[in-house]
């Protein structure tokens, strides 16, 4: 059989000769093409090696979409926030970690998304900016944690419209697309899921329980137009105790009827790996402790008042997405996910992914979290992200709640990282890893993000 096109990532952490290496980090990156070919055409380079070199030319291809400012055109953007802000000012969110930034051609470039991490991040840069300190999902949030403890459990009915379509300029008459668009998945927190409607209506719809579960359409076009699904479902969320639990229960207290799969207490390369900083870590934040509850506590605070959340380019582009997280403490939700998800699978205690969409009603945008597996509760959400988030803003009541609970404004789509797709995509996924906005192709090229317009309507009562 042959090798899928997406599976190429895989193979993306394996490692880089030294000259290829080099011209990479330098961002010299069609001199590293073309070394790359010369030895692929090698008898004696291993076909492993040739599918991580697939993958970094695709990656190579992207980078400069992601990182198209230079240090200068960034302080031009923030001045349109903060007029008076220096290049001194900017020098120091730099050295804070705040801002990503790759060599292209040996020029330092910065992340399209760097000045939003800042003004979300710091927050006296945000009151310079007019955004201020508050937490702006405060009011949201904390209500939902009310109404979660004050009822034992929350619920909230969403109805969902999601619709893609490819730019005019990028349509060609005659064109066969592919279509592929998250749909709720089987999981304990929905329920009452119904696919009212698609567009067109001859779309194939994924089993349940597909671990990126989407509507797929395959259509040979003559005229552009959007491909849809309506549908609606029951998000709910059981209030569990598990943080106050767990803060009451020794180090040592015995680990009864722990049996939650050998999968997910394993490595899973390329990103879930117990490197030596993984593996550090993991021993550290763990030591003199046995109870697999405590464990998975102690990980989810040493991660949530430690982490500081910042915007990452395209997760195609993250080639060591869990070892980064680990070295740099700064990440947006996914990489969190992924770090809590392998410390703890790393100390013994089972975890996994879960993710999706955040689905407010005036609101809908990308979100992963994960699950634990703990004695007496089974599989119960984590929130790394949002845990970072209420301790930002000094909320401890809130930071707890999201150890083994979650507000009800949410949609699984995936209950797996890197899960393919049914039927799996010819060309690159936009995101190999997640299943969130929605994928398109034709029969010629996959498109991008820019390539493709997005609608969302949510009704969320």
């Amino acid at each position: 059989m042959a090798m899928k096109v997406n599976d190429y990532f895989k193979y993306i952490n394996i490692g880089l000769p030294e000259d290829i290496r080099r011209l990479k980090e330098a961002g010299y990156y069609k001199e590293a093409e073309r070394v790359m070919d010369v030895r692929a055409a090698m008898a004696s380079t291993p076909d492993e090696l040739k599918w991580c070199f697939l993958a970094w030319k695709e990656i190579f291809r992207r980078i400069p979409r992601e990182y198209p400012f230079t240090f200068e055109e960034v302080l031009t953007k923030i001045r349109e926030r903060i007029p008076d802000f220096t290049e001194e000012d900017l020098r120091k969110e730099e050295d804070a970690g705040l801002l990503r930034w790759i060599f292209i051609d040996g020029e330092k470039r910065y992340l399209k998304s760097c000045v939003r991490t800042i003004l979300k991040i710091d927050l006296d840069a945000a009151e310079r900016a007019g955004i201020g300190k508050g937490d702006p999902d405060g009011k949201l949030l904390n209500d939902a944690m009310a109404e979660c403890k004050a009822n034992g459990s929350i619920s909230r009915n969403i109805k969902f419209t999601a619709s893609l379509k490819v730019k005019d300029e990028k349509f060609t008459k005659g064109m066969k697309v592919k279509v592929h668009i998250p749909i709720p998945a089987d999981c304990i927190e929905q329920s009452d899921i119904e696919i009212l409607s698609t567009s067109p209506a001859n779309a194939l719809i994924n089993e349940p329980d597909a671990p990126a579960r989407c509507v797929f359409f395959e259509e040979v076009m003559n005229e552009n137009h959007e491909f849809s699904v309506t549908y609606r479902y029951k998000f709910t969320n059981v209030y569990h105790d598990a943080y106050e639990k767990a803060a009451a229960l020794s180090d040592t207290a015995p680990n009864v009827d722990y049996n939650p799969g050998e999968e997910f207490l394993k490595e899973e390369a390329p990103h879930i790996v117990f490197s030596p900083v993984i593996k550090a870590l993991a021993a550290d934040i763990t030591k003199g402790c046995t109870n697999k509850t405590v464990m998975a506590k102690k990980i989810y605070d040493y991660l949530t008042l430690n982490l500081r959340y910042t915007y990452n380019p395209n997760y195609i582009l993250l080639t060591n997405m869990v070892e980064e997280a680990a070295l740099n403490m700064r990440c947006d939700c996914g990489l969190m996910s992924l770090l809590f998800i392998t410390i703890c699978r790393a100390a013994g205690v089972a975890a996994r992914w879960q993710s999706g969409r955040r689905m407010e009603s005036e609101y809908t945008g990308e979100h992963d979290w994960s699950e634990v597996y703990l004695e007496g509760y089974g599989w119960i959400p984590v929130d790394i992200s949002y845990g970072v988030a209420a301790h930002r803003y000094g909320n401890e009541e809130r930071r707890q709640f999201y150890f083994g609970n979650y507000d009800p404004y949410r949609l699984v789509a995936a209950t797996k990282f890197m899960a393919d797709f049914t039927p799996e995509k010819d060309f690159f996924r936009n995101d190999p890893y997640d299943n969130q906005d929605g994928e398109m192709e034709s029969d010629t090229t996959g498109f991008r993000e820019d390539d493709i317009v997005e609608n969302y309507r949510i009704e969320v009562s």
